[in-house]
């Protein structure tokens, strides 16, 4: 009741790209979801699932989103749905791009969300 077509809207930390699949028709073509996923492993399934069904309104992007663009700690859970970004020091994580949304938008001159 709340996407309408022509809608930008973001999901962050899209994991399997559910609710960006499920926001894909609402917003239609003219419309778009960027998802964000910081995993490399779960954005790769992610932008298969995205490619393989035909959704040409959800844009992927391999980043964490965050306050300010640069990198960041993502910590591993044993469920893939849990993986968390730390500040904390000396918490055990994978690097991963992170970027902050007026960045993201700015640069690659996506329509306001």
């Amino acid at each position: 009741k709340l996407i309408n077509r022509g809608m930008a809207l973001v999901d962050v930390g899209a994991f399997c790209v559910y609710y960006s699949v499920l926001a894909s028709r609402p917003v239609g073509l003219t419309g778009h979801v960027y998802a964000f996923e910081p995993h490399p492993a779960d954005f790769a399934y992610h932008a298969r699932n995205i490619s393989s069904n035909g959704y040409r309104n959800v844009i992927p992007t391999n980043a964490a989103v965050t306050a300010a663009t640069g990198t960041g700690n993502l910590v591993l859970d044993n469920d893939a749905d849990h993986h968390r970004l730390s500040t904390s020091p000396g918490t055990k994580g994978i690097g991963v791009s992170a970027v902050s949304l007026d960045d993201s938008f700015s640069v690659a001159g996506w329509s306001p969300i």
